[in-house]
């Protein structure tokens, strides 16, 4: 590996240059003679739109999914959504669809409000929620208040979908 890493006691720390700067990214320390064996060198990929940035080697192959031995037809979640903390412990191994249910914000589709499963409607001028399981869509009502159809979003999602092994609590923000 040609980058350069600091050993922690638990943990170890991976020095990633990009564009001037300098990213750490974190693997448990058991985890480093996979890297050292890969020989390559570890890079940060941006995704534009998302903001994540993922660690990659120069094969285009993924750190996460690296040290989780790469589950063929299944996808490695990063439970609370740091791209860069790739430890055992912050990782799990997930099937596709339930990797979707386990988003951050709003999908790239809904700007209008910020928050999954809520959209502005323009004919009512109110907040609608809305949301897709097992390719139905339910309609869960209108409200004048973004904060109340956040919170019932939530519930529905909670109400129809299986529990993911993690929940993550929701951080209302006050619209602008």
């Amino acid at each position: 590996m040609r980058n350069k890493y600091k050993i922690c006691e638990d943990h170890t720390v991976l020095y990633i240059d990009r564009k001037g700067e300098t990213y750490e990214a974190l693997i448990d320390t058991e985890d480093l003679p996979k890297l050292l064996a890969n020989g390559r060198s570890w890079c940060i990929q941006y995704i534009q739109g998302t903001g994540a940035m993922y660690v990659k080697d120069s094969k285009q192959q993924y750190l996460h999914r690296l040290i989780m031995d790469n589950p063929t037809g299944m996808v490695v979640d990063h439970i609370h959504f740091n791209t860069l903390d790739n430890r055992k412990s912050q990782l799990r191994v997930l099937p596709h669809a339930e990797n979707i249910r386990h988003t951050k914000g709003a999908y790239t589709s809904n700007r209008t409000s910020g928050y999954k499963n809520v959209t502005w409607s323009k004919k009512y001028d109110k907040w609608h929620v809305k949301i897709m399981h097992n390719y139905t869509r339910y309609s869960l009502g209108y409200t004048d208040d973004l904060v109340e159809a956040v919170m019932r979003a939530s519930a529905g999602r909670n109400k129809l979908r299986k529990p993911s092994i993690t929940r993550v609590p929701i951080h209302i923000r006050e619209p602008q």
